[in-house]
């Protein structure tokens, strides 16, 4: 059985990105925070060094994690104290990975970019790692991008 994940990135005022999260299995939406796990000089570096393939397993699961956490709204460089609705964000990727295992199915992930939100399309998503496996390697995620225009 597949099911679709949507991820939707939108700016906010002041500089701040929200993450909304909607399964089509259930059709819940959970929305949350997004704070940038880089800035653009070390989304910069980190793309220099993923392309020169000077990266260990350690490095790429480091990566992916950083990415992971992110998305989840937990605990990452210059993010303040977890929100209540960002725990709902990470309890419903967390239940999507459980049930797709079990079920041995299929997510697509859809990771959309709302206007103010074009550096994330350059995130190494591929790298996502929940702290125990790559989603992507699994065989199991696909990832698509897509970048949203105002019309």
């Amino acid at each position: 059985m597949g099911e679709t994940l949507h991820l939707l990135f939108r700016s906010r005022e002041n500089g701040v990105f929200e993450l909304q999260v909607k399964e089509n299995w259930s059709g819940r939406t959970v929305t949350g925070s997004f704070v940038p796990p880089y800035t653009t000089r070390q989304l910069n570096a980190q793309q220099k060094k993923l392309n020169a393939l000077n990266s260990s397993d350690h490095d790429l699961r480091e990566i992916g994690y950083r990415l992971f956490l992110a998305l989840c709204g937990s605990e990452t460089p210059g993010t303040s104290r977890r929100e209540l609705s960002e725990q709902s964000v990470q309890a419903m990727l967390r239940a999507v990975i459980q049930r797709t295992l079990q079920r041995r199915g299929t997510v697509a992930l859809t990771f959309s970019f709302g206007p103010g939100c074009d550096e994330f399309v350059r995130y190494p998503w591929e790298l996502l790692h929940n702290g125990e496996h790559f989603l992507l390697a699994s065989g199991v995620f696909t990832l698509t991008r897509a970048l949203l225009r105002p019309g």
